[in-house]
């Protein structure tokens, strides 16, 4: 791992006001964890390691330069930067530095559940269908630990048994749940079963195929946004509601710093906007060794395993009743399916990544308009100005799982792991 922390600082000094005053916006980003690229013992690349950097910046933009005159005394100066944002000390780096989640907690946290996720979603091997789950909820069948989830129900007899439910859906009307857990997913198991039917044969020369070889796989999850409006603690929905709720002011310059004196009148519309991004995404490089690939043994268990007929935790923890509630609220689905055996013996994954990138900015704006007045000892021309400060902080941030998956040492793996990463022509170094 390279030399961390370290970072780098930009600030910029603002005249502000008709004083003198000096207000700064800045820059700072800092790396808290980097391990690079390098080259593995087998002379392939090693595709990095644990990635943390962290952004700050404070950004005033829409400045105002005003020249008025009273009693034939002008007054010149800057309108610029949202007090309570902006200001004229620029804060330690130790301290913005602090204010974000360690390397650790970024990892335990909003990294390692999705890791297991991403694992799950891509490993190769999969089953395509879910004849386990569906003929165990065909027949009502609980999970039972230890007892075959087919007893009573032979294959030849799946497509009766399916014929059977179609006639209890129907008999229940278009109710909402009915449709969304009754029958769209019912619909959905047959379509995957009988894809799989028609492309069994290709998947399983594609497993043969790829047997000790280098697999890419890759999983983008949904980019997570939210979005809304506060004044004074409360939080809107949109623009108009948090301005009705305090955010007009019968008076331009409304919180503005470095702001003329008011002598004219006018009005202020005054909000701040939150806005919160995070986009994650996962690469990975699968291999698995099957020794006894080809033969009938193991061609019959890969085809029940893409099938998804195999007593697998997977398939007991998906027939559980209210299973769907906890993976509403947790990945345990995926997290015990990664525990479950698929189609392929001996998966490891040569490289495998999560990628974070996480935003938080808050915009605070004020929008004034105010009325000239033209005396003979008073000059000030009518005009609007819009007034902005930016505080935005970011994160980036990556980590590697083992060959086993994420927090699996070497020293951890058992002596049939380690056989399988020696077939491989893997080794140690590749931790």
């Amino acid at each position: 791992m390279s030399h961390v922390p370290r970072y780098d600082l930009y600030p910029n000094w603002q005249p502000c006001g008709y004083s003198g005053l000096l207000i700064c916006e800045y820059r700072l980003q800092a790396l808290l964890a980097s391990e690079g690229h390098y080259r593995l013992a087998n002379g392939s690349w090693s595709g990095g390691g644990p990635f943390y950097k962290v952004v700050q910046e404070l950004q005033n933009r829409g400045g105002y330069d005003y020249s008025w005159t009273k009693n034939s005394v002008n007054v010149s100066g800057t309108a610029v930067g949202i007090s309570g944002v902006a200001g004229s000390t620029l804060p330690p780096v130790a301290q913005m530095i602090g204010s974000f989640p360690t390397y650790t907690t970024q990892r335990d946290i909003i990294l390692a559940p999705s890791f297991a996720t991403a694992w799950a979603r891509t490993r190769p091997g999969n089953p395509v269908a879910n004849v386990g789950q569906f003929v165990a909820e065909l027949r009502d069948l609980p999970s039972l630990p230890g007892k075959s989830l087919f007893k009573g129900i032979p294959f030849n007899r799946i497509p009766a048994e399916a014929f059977r439910r179609v006639k209890w859906f129907s008999g229940l009307g278009s109710e909402y749940l009915n449709v969304t857990f009754g029958w769209k997913p019912f619909v959905n198991d047959l379509r995957q079963m009988y894809n799989l039917w028609k492309t069994i044969d290709s998947r399983m020369a594609q497993i043969v195929r790829d047997n000790g070889r280098g697999i890419r796989r890759g999983y983008n999850f949904q980019e997570q946004r939210s979005s809304y409006y506060e004044v004074g603690g409360t939080s809107f929905t949109n623009r108009s509601s948090a301005l009705a709720a305090g955010g007009s002011y019968n008076y331009p310059f409304a919180n503005v710093l470095g702001a003329p004196p008011l002598w004219t009148t006018g009005k202020s519309q005054f909000t701040t906007a939150v806005t919160t991004t995070q986009q994650k995404w996962y690469r990975a490089v699968y291999s698995y060794y099957i020794p006894d690939v080809g033969s009938s043994q193991w061609n019959a268990r890969a085809r029940a395993a893409l099938f998804g007929a195999l007593p697998t935790p997977s398939v007991l923890y998906e027939v559980l009743p209210w299973s769907w509630l906890l993976d509403w609220f947790t990945n345990m689905g995926d997290v015990i399916s990664n525990a479950s055996t698929n189609a392929v013996d001996n998966l490891v994954a040569r490289r495998a990544y999560i990628m974070c990138t996480e935003q938080a900015v808050r915009e605070s704006t004020c929008e004034s308009q105010w009325n000239s007045v033209q005396t003979r000892y008073t000059s000030v021309p009518g005009g609007s100005a819009t007034i902005t400060s930016r505080f935005i902080k970011e994160t980036k941030s990556r980590v590697g799982g083992s060959p086993y998956g994420l927090g699996v040492s070497y020293g951890g793996l058992s002596s049939s792991q380690k056989a399988t990463l020696a077939a491989l022509g893997m080794s140690r170094s590749n931790f």
